[in-house]
């Protein structure tokens, strides 16, 4: 069947497959007394777009503009023969009641969204906040929604307005200037910022990064502009702030660190790794230059540990 057929879709199965680099379900279609298996990355569910995906080598020069996590390279080839090149970027859920729109204008027409999944959010080359979604059509980046209202992340926005989550974007205006977190990658590369925590006082947030198959933490400094170097369980401080304590559990390991902060700047003094622990306990500063830490081992034994200031770093004494 030529391109730009529509088609009737019988059933979808429900694994896919990525065939020329390009993510579908196979789905058995019929059109013109015509039926087979088609993969889903090449059909667009909404009839009123009139183009086909194609991947088609990028011109010399063009790249994609914001977005570093890049897997695969795309081209929409509209009828008039006009194309703009797209950027798999970024993973979103919870899209329904979206507007789909035909092109990347709202004076378009569209379509809602009535179904949920996982949907990949694609760049568009030269167009500033749109985004071509999965095989569907357009999305304007300012329409999409948050992730629900019983999280963390949603409270801290009702809480704090300078805080703004469209979609994949998170968004800060902090000092009048407009800070973009942007959620990156797809499928096992996906990695979702989520906002957890804002220590307005010391103007930083913390980031949930939330993996494949892994969780971690992050602190981004909102008066530098940047991520910190402090990166893993969440961040335990003393009460003069100047310095922090990460210990968690994972794959029978427990992972401990210590970060020195000076003026916004997080140093990484101590590192250490103990075997053979299933969880972690109790976790408290003592005072300024103690922090007391338990583990429990896979015989459910506690095991008391000490973590002492000594000098410009620190130093871990198991208790007796």
């Amino acid at each position: 069947m030529s391109d730009l057929s529509e088609v009737f879709a019988v059933k979808e199965e429900t694994h896919g497959q990525i065939i020329e680099e390009i993510f579908g379900r196979w789905t058995f279609v019929e059109a013109d007394g015509i039926q087979g298996w088609v993969s889903g990355g090449f059909l667009s569910r909404n009839p009123l777009l009139k183009f086909k995906i194609t991947l088609v080598e990028p011109p010399t020069g063009v790249y994609p503009t914001h977005i570093e996590a890049i897997e695969y390279r795309r081209w929409l080839v509209f009828s008039d023969g006009n194309r703009e090149g797209i950027t798999n970027v970024a993973t979103w859920y919870a899209l329904e009641n979206t507007m789909v729109f035909s092109t990347n204008s709202k004076e378009s027409e569209y379509e809602l969204l009535t179904r949920g999944g996982i949907f990949a959010f694609s760049e568009i080359d030269q167009i500033e906040d749109w985004f071509f979604l999965g095989n569907l059509g357009f999305v304007y980046l300012y329409d999409l929604p948050t992730d629900g209202k019983d999280t963390t992340e949603h409270r801290l926005l009702q809480q704090f307005p300078k805080f703004k989550r469209y979609g994949p974007l998170l968004q800060v205006d902090h000092n009048n200037t407009i800070i973009k977190l942007w959620d990156t990658g797809v499928e096992i590369t996906s990695n979702w910022l989520r906002l957890v925590d804002y220590y307005e006082e010391h103007e930083e947030i913390l980031l949930e990064h939330i993996g494949y198959e892994s969780v971690s933490f992050r602190i981004y400094n909102l008066r530098l502009e940047t991520h910190t170097d402090y990166y893993g369980g969440l961040p335990y401080f003393n009460s003069s702030r100047d310095a922090t304590i990460s210990a968690y559990a994972d794959d029978s390991i427990a992972f401990i660190s210590v970060y020195t902060i000076d003026n916004g700047m997080y140093t990484n003094v101590f590192a250490e790794t103990i075997e053979g622990i299933r969880q972690t306990g109790e976790k408290r500063w003592i005072n300024d230059d103690e922090f007391r830490l338990e583990l429990v081992n896979y015989e459910d034994v506690e095991r008391v540990f000490l973590i002492k200031r000594n000098g410009a770093s620190f130093e871990l004494l198991q208790e007796q």
